[in-house]
């Protein structure tokens, strides 16, 4: 009897949700119209509701109340897991947006082309979404961080999406298996199961060895650049052989350098890399914030973990922390009133705006100029700018435009303005200072004065990489900047 009405709320919403995702069903999954499919479906929505409108009232007296209860705590969870993810996935686009393209997958490929890119030996895979999914965005979460902190990848860096195929209970293991090689040392596997073939069961590690790592050396093998001979072993036998080369140890030592650079007969120089997201607010977030971030953290602390999940042997796994703080937006009127009053904010990222402003400034300046110089070619020029003219130079070197006196005259201005002291240039390093020193203080007076962003910046730097922007202050009259001041 005590179970009697929350029994029957319990019945009469599932009729009713039942009804309206069958809705659904017949829109997005049989390709009905909509109004036709709801059109249908209102007779059985009349009937439904009008059972659940007649008994709402007297269940709710018979324990019907419990049922409510459970369905709200419930909604809770999920919209709080819902909300999580959004803020996370929000703080992560935001870490791509101030590492620029470096962060993406085509980022990392222009970075081990250009050769800034550490090589450490042996296997690393990273658990990522499926190749479809990762081309054009940002890279896995473990992945981006790895190569922050050492920037640099494995020899052998696998990039494993695991997929269920819905219609076929086993699958077959001669395709189990995708692999497509997206540079020298990034690979992306996809490794298919049925729906009847449960992960726990499973050792990834094995799958791993037994089945990717064989068709990545067979891909290597084939592979006329990778079996080329090392330079490194080509000058140890200079050194070795000045006079007279011997033939066997020559070949002996470059196979040793090629099996060395690629890892194979390292069988258990294999790692999984996970990450684990320690989410908190900042200092300045609403009590309402605080208590949901708090929420989705304890949920997250109970959720399974990952590497157990998808049956990764533990003493293989890596794991990688991660800090995310979210925050609300002050509003500026507050904080521009705060300033009025002369009151300082309690956030400490506010104490000193112009000081921060400039060191992010500073490294993103940094950044983009090592960026540029370790870039030689046209195609990663290409590929790296996406808005760019069609006149592209041979190379992307960095150049910066020369100072005549009335450009030097502006500068001076700049530096009375930001209370710092312009050398003349005498010979050529003094020269080059000066440049960077011009350049890079009329990049923080358009950025702090006119309001813009980096994207609009970057974009006016290499026009003037190839001379048709002059690169000057504003307020500069001389003949390049006028001709450049219709170029946007």
């Amino acid at each position: 009897g005590a179970l009697t009405g929350a029994y029957g709320v319990a019945v009469l919403f599932t009729f009713n949700m039942s009804t309206q995702l069958y809705v659904q069903v017949l829109h997005r999954v049989y390709g009905w119209n909509f109004l036709v499919a709801f059109s249908c479906l209102i007779p059985f929505m009349i009937v439904d509701g009008t059972l659940l409108v007649s008994n709402l009232y007297m269940k709710m007296d018979e324990n019907g109340w419990v049922t409510l209860v459970i369905a709200v705590i419930l909604l809770i969870f999920m919209l709080t897991w819902r909300y999580g993810r959004y803020c996370t996935g929000k703080a992560y686009t935001e870490l791509a947006a101030q590492e620029g393209s470096l962060s993406s997958l085509s980022g990392l490929v222009l970075q081990q082309q250009a050769g800034t890119l550490r090589l450490s030996p042996g296997t690393g895979v990273f658990m990522s979404p499926t190749v479809e999914k990762l081309k054009g965005e940002s890279l896995p979460a473990a992945l981006s961080l790895y190569n922050r902190i050492t920037n640099g990848v494995h020899q052998r860096t696998v990039l494993l999406s695991v997929c269920f195929n819905s219609l076929t209970p086993f699958v077959d293991q001669s395709q189990r298996v995708e692999l497509e090689r997206l540079s020298e040392h990034i690979w992306a596997a996809r490794v298919t199961f049925g729906y009847a073939e449960p992960l726990s069961e499973v050792n990834m590690g094995v799958v791993v060895r037994d089945d990717v790592l064989p068709i990545i050396k067979q891909n290597v093998e084939n592979d006329e650049t990778v079996r080329r001979r090392p330079q490194a072993a080509s000058q140890q036998l200079d050194m070795l052989f000045s006079e007279e080369r011997n033939e066997e140890a020559e070949q002996m030592l470059a196979k040793d350098a090629i099996e060395g650079e690629q890892g194979f007969d390292e069988g258990d120089n294999l790692w999984f890399y996970m990450h684990r997201e320690k989410v908190m607010s900042k200092p300045g977030s609403n009590i309402l914030r605080r208590t949901v971030i708090s929420m989705y953290a304890g949920i997250i602390g109970i959720t399974r973990d990952p590497a157990q999940f998808f049956g990764v042997p533990m003493d293989l796994v890596l794991v990688l922390n991660m800090q995310i703080k979210r925050t609300n937006r002050v509003k500026r009127a507050a904080r521009a009133k705060g300033r009025r009053k002369g009151k300082t904010p309690k956030n400490t990222l506010y104490q000193n705006p112009k000081a921060i402003k400039d060191d992010i400034f500073r490294d993103k300046f940094d950044k983009h100029k090592t960026f540029l110089q370790n870039m030689d070619s046209c195609n990663l020029k290409d590929m790296y700018f996406d808005k760019l003219p069609e006149v592209i130079p041979d190379k992307a070197e960095w150049t910066l435009p020369k100072v005549n006196e009335e450009e030097l005259s502006v500068c001076k201005k700049l530096a009375d303005k930001y209370g710092k002291e312009v050398p003349m240039a005498e010979d050529a390093e003094e020269q080059e200072e000066l440049q960077n020193e011009f350049f890079s203080r009329m990049a923080r007076d358009k950025l702090n004065k006119y309001q813009w962003t980096w994207g609009q910046l970057r974009k006016k730097f290499n026009l003037a990489l190839e001379g048709r922007v002059h690169v000057c202050h504003p307020d500069c009259q001389c003949a390049m900047a006028k001709q450049s001041s219709n170029v946007k």
